[in-house]
């Protein structure tokens, strides 16, 4: 019987799933908008949930504001939008991506000498690598930030959202983040988040869920264990 389940564990993701590029073609195979698809709305990648908190701001863990000057407005105050927010501010919609995963490396792959896929690359050695994007140098959504930090601000920045950042998975010990990086990428400035190997993640654990802060900002991503299986692995 565990025999049995092992094995329906890997293949009825598979089925689920039948048809994707990433389960039918080679990486040597895969258009542009495949990557795109992708690196934007697939297993491995998701838009995560943005919920304000007030009570972050000025000292909880992530405090100073987000990085990059993302969502941020002109003098530092939040940008105009939609429904979301107080005062009917429109909230960030930030992509959270599994960059460690074996599909991303391979999408990596068609990106000959990107300086930022090779560090990623090097870090999924030894680390679950997290991206966060959506929260750019120019402001993000819209189109006007802060401008870059300089490296001390950037250091706090980083120490702030590493001590807010965690993977938890239901019955187990949530996973902390050991470092933060902020990595320029050919669609903008993104930060990745790298957490232990050692801590392993099993497709039995079912669902994992990346948590992060950014000043008054509380992010979140859940990711289907199942479903993020590639050439017959969980691949993470």
């Amino acid at each position: 019987m565990p025999v049995l389940r092992r094995y329906l564990m890997f293949t009825i993701p598979a089925l689920l799933f039948a048809g994707e590029f990433w389960q039918d073609k080679k990486p040597s195979d895969w258009s542009e908008k495949d990557v795109k698809r992708l690196l934007t709305k697939s297993p491995w990648a998701k838009e995560g949930t943005v919920a304000f908190n007030m009570e972050r701001m000025g000292g909880m863990p992530g405090g100073g504001g987000p990085p990059m000057g993302g969502g941020m407005g002109p003098g530092g105050g939040m940008g105009p939008g939609g429904p979301g927010g107080p005062g009917g501010m429109e909230m960030p919609k930030p992509v959270i991506r599994w960059e460690s995963a074996a599909p991303l490396r391979d999408a990596a792959a068609k990106s000959a000498g990107d300086a930022a896929a090779q560090s990623l690359g090097e870090w999924s050695a030894s680390f679950y690598v997290v991206t966060l994007s959506g929260f750019g140098a120019q402001g993000g959504r819209g189109g006007r930030g802060m401008g870059q930090p300089d490296p001390a601000q950037l250091s706090q920045m980083q120490d702030g959202m590493k001590a807010a950042t965690n993977l938890t998975i239901k019955g187990k010990t949530a996973i902390a983040a050991a470092r933060v990086e902020t990595v320029q990428t050919e669609q903008g400035q993104v930060t990745a988040f790298l957490f232990p190997r050692t801590s392993a993640i099993e497709t039995g654990d079912k669902e994992v869920t990346f948590e992060t802060a950014m000043g008054p900002l509380g992010i979140k991503c859940k990711f289907v264990l199942k479903e993020m299986t590639y050439q017959g692995k969980l691949a993470l």
